[in-house]
């Protein structure tokens, strides 16, 4: 897998039960895309959802596994977006979104993804948790 990421790739965010503000209608919301430090994703390097899903399961996010979302590395790039690999020891699959500085356009760049953004798993055994 190369460490630049393509335009073609789809990237994965996982949902996780503690944040239920993240779909609203069963559609993504910018809150997903608001992480200041990079919003973590997987990329799926020809892997299947479920294969995804099952990864993403067993070594980071256990049975804080909501669900998943899908978009694609060509649609964060085009709204100014940067995507980049940041793989670990344990996740070799791992890249970050980062939004830009300024606020508002970071903002309008969270909503843009989120817009872009299909969830394409869920798991309707694992119950939302409220903080």
């Amino acid at each position: 897998m190369k460490d630049k990421i393509e335009k073609q790739e789809m990237l994965y965010r996982a949902i996780k039960r503690s944040r239920p503000d993240w779909l609203e209608k069963g559609k993504p919301t910018s809150g997903m895309f608001k992480d200041e430090n990079g919003n973590s994703v997987d990329r799926d390097d020809n892997r299947s959802i479920e294969e995804i899903v099952q990864f993403m399961r067993n070594t980071t996010f256990g049975k804080r596994l909501k669900g998943v979302v899908e978009l694609n590395a060509g649609d964060c790039m085009n709204i100014g977006t940067k995507v980049v690999a940041a793989k670990t020891e344990k996740n070799p699959y791992h890249p970050n979104i980062f939004l830009d500085d300024d606020e508002k356009i970071g903002t309008l760049q969270a909503l843009m993804l989120a817009d872009v953004s299909v969830v394409v798993y869920e798991d309707p055994e694992i119950k939302w948790v409220f903080s």
